[in-house]
């Protein structure tokens, strides 16, 4: 049995640990969505910054003509199933042996990835 500071037993001990374990649960489930948001960025400076790092290699819009090197395109990037936010970051922040090697910055990393999430087809 465990004892509390005023002398009770540990039932009351326990039944308060209870109550403020389900409300930090409460509290955390009303937040989890929330917290499980991918980062907004800015569709248009997506473009942007994509146009000019990427569009060289990729073609980022459908009216621009395809590349001569064989890249995906970003719509085709952007409806593959496996294409989310988080994958999207990942791989923007990864060295890649067959892409030139760049750096963005976490500004340009969510806006890049917020216009390729606003292509992909619903």
């Amino acid at each position: 049995m465990i004892e509390t500071d005023n002398g009770e037993d540990g039932e009351v001990s326990m039944r308060g640990i209870g109550l403020a374990c389900t409300i930090a649960a409460l509290a955390l489930a009303a937040n989890g969505p929330v917290l499980a948001q991918s980062p907004v960025g800015n569709t248009s400076s997506g473009l942007r910054v994509a146009t000019t790092i990427c569009g060289n290699c990729h073609q980022v819009t459908p009216t621009m003509p395809p590349s001569a090197v064989r890249s995906p395109s970003f719509a085709d990037i952007a409806s593959r199933p496996t294409t989310t936010a988080l994958s999207l970051k990942q791989f923007l922040r990864s060295n890649h042996s067959r892409m030139p090697r760049f750096i963005l910055s976490r500004a340009d990393t969510d806006d890049v990835v917020a216009y390729i999430l606003s292509i992909k087809p619903k």
